[in-house]
C-alpha cells in the first residue's frame, strides 16, 4: 500500500513563492526614496491578489509608497512589452523553486 503525504500550503508560502519566482522573472532594478523593486512587486502582488487597482492597495498597505510612487517605479523599471513577454515566458518555462511547507511529510 503506498503511504500518502501530507502537504500543507499556507497563503504565506504561496506569497513568498510568487515573490521569489516573479522577482526573478522580472528583474526589477529600482531604488527611489519612497519605493525599490521588492515594494514594486509587492503592492502589483497584493492588488493582483486581491483583484483591485493599485490605488485601492496602496491604500490598504500600511505605510505603504503611494499609487503614483508605484506608477512611477513601474514606468522607470518596467521593459519593453515584448522583453517582458520573454522574461515571463521563460520564467514559465523553469522549475518553480518549491519550498519545504512547514508540516511537509507528516
Amino acid at each position: 500500500m503506498c503511504s500518502q503525504t501530507d502537504y500543507i500550503v499556507t497563503r504565506h508560502d504561496a506569497y513568498r513563492l510568487a515573490e521569489l519566482w516573479l522577482g526573478k522573472a522580472l528583474k526589477f532594478k529600482y531604488k527611489g526614496t519612497k519605493c525599490d523593486g521588492r515594494i514594486l512587486l509587492q503592492v502589483l502582488l497584493v492588488a493582483a491578489a486581491r483583484v483591485t487597482s493599485i490605488y485601492a492597495a496602496c491604500r490598504d498597505l500600511a505605510c505603504g509608497p503611494t499609487d503614483q510612487t508605484i506608477r512611477n517605479a513601474m514606468t522607470a523599471t518596467l521593459p519593453d512589452l515584448l522583453e517582458l513577454e520573454r522574461r515571463l515566458n521563460r520564467a514559465l518555462a523553469t522549475d518553480l523553486p518549491i519550498p519545504r511547507a512547514a508540516g511537509a511529510g507528516r
